[in-house]
């Protein structure tokens, strides 16, 4: 096999890139759709694929080519399922990751059905990947309480100004632009209610971290050519039947790119940031800031009042969804 390898692709030497088993059962009616190995393997050059069945395999079952198909252009489909394929056109096969520089090792044999080894080969490459930089700058406010309507909140914002404002650009790499927008987490949520009787019950949202959907996000990602920009203003309604209310919010924003065709999502900064909000009631409906003059409760409140931007390539995750309007977990 490495001989036959050699002379179709007219190279004295090879490298080994990789094997794996595909299992099809006897009597599979399924046929697999047209498709090219090369997008597969996200590495560009000459390569060639070999298809060696371990079992007597009749001649409707074997792999059927296309001559002239390696020229390309490239066609992936995304699925295999019957009647469900979708093929995707590639101007060019190119890998990217987000890692600035990284050691790669591929090793691997090539075994005959009768166990003998054929043919192994190992190699290691150093490479360098350039990154768009990111430049982004964060504004805070502060934790008020606001009365609307017969509500009084405990907000992270001041008026009409929100708690915490994002602005967020990339320098791309030259020769390619995409886009960028943020996902933000909730790491962590509490709150502690002192009910009128003298009941205290503290709540720690359980199940997270939470992909958070209640932020005030653009309705979708801007070019990377562009500023996106995006705030946030977490609050909570207080109730008349409470005498005191605590909340504490941790979150992280995870600032997002993507290369325009083929290009995924990937991380390229991170900020952390949070809010904790002390109130106690005074009134049948008036409330007071923990820490300001004359207030029962003396904890003020406090945030995050410079976040910092991180450059990250750590990707966000999460457990669970939240989506509630003007509520947390």
């Amino acid at each position: 096999m490495p001989q036959i390898a050699a002379a179709l692709m007219s190279t004295p030497q090879l490298r080994f890139y990789h094997d794996h088993v595909l299992v099809k059962e006897g009597g599979t009616q399924q046929r697999t759709p047209w498709h090219q190995d090369q997008p597969y393997y996200n590495v560009d050059g000459r390569g060639v694929s070999a298809w060696i069945p371990v079992d007597p395999v009749p001649e409707a079952g074997c792999l059927e080519l296309l001559a002239a198909s390696h020229l390309g252009p490239w066609l992936m489909p995304r699925t295999f399922l019957a009647g469900e394929a979708r093929w995707v056109q590639f101007r060019s096969v190119f890998a990217r990751t987000v890692f600035t520089s990284a050691t790669l090792t591929v090793s691997g044999r090539l075994v005959r059905n009768d166990g003998e080894e054929v043919a192994a080969a190992a190699s290691q490459a150093r490479y360098n990947v350039r990154t768009p930089t990111v430049f982004a700058s964060v504004q805070t406010t502060a934790v008020t309480q606001e009365s609307a309507q017969g509500t009084t909140r405990l907000t992270f914002s001041r008026g009409n100004t929100a708690g915490i404002a994002f602005n967020y650009r990339v320098a791309d790499v030259p020769g390619y632009h995409g886009q960028i927008s943020a996902t933000q987490v909730i790491d962590s949520s509490s709150s502690t209610v002192l009910a009128a009787g003298g009941a205290t019950a503290t709540n720690h949202a359980p199940g997270g971290p939470w992909l958070d959907l209640d932020a005030d996000y653009p309705p979708g990602p801007a070019p990377s050519t562009s500023t996106w920009r995006s705030t946030d203003s977490p609050a909570t309604g207080l109730n008349v039947a409470w005498k005191s209310y605590v909340r504490a919010d941790r979150f992280t924003t995870y600032l997002m790119y993507k290369p325009n065709a083929h290009g995924i999502w990937v991380t390229l900064g991170a900020i952390d940031w949070g809010w904790s909000g002390f109130a106690a009631r005074t009134g049948s409906n008036a409330w007071c800031l923990g820490g300001t003059p004359g207030c029962p409760m003396t904890t003020p409140s406090n945030w995050t009042v410079k976040p910092k931007v991180q450059v990250s390539a750590t990707f966000p995750t999460w457990i669970a969804v939240r989506q509630a309007p003007n509520a947390r977990p």
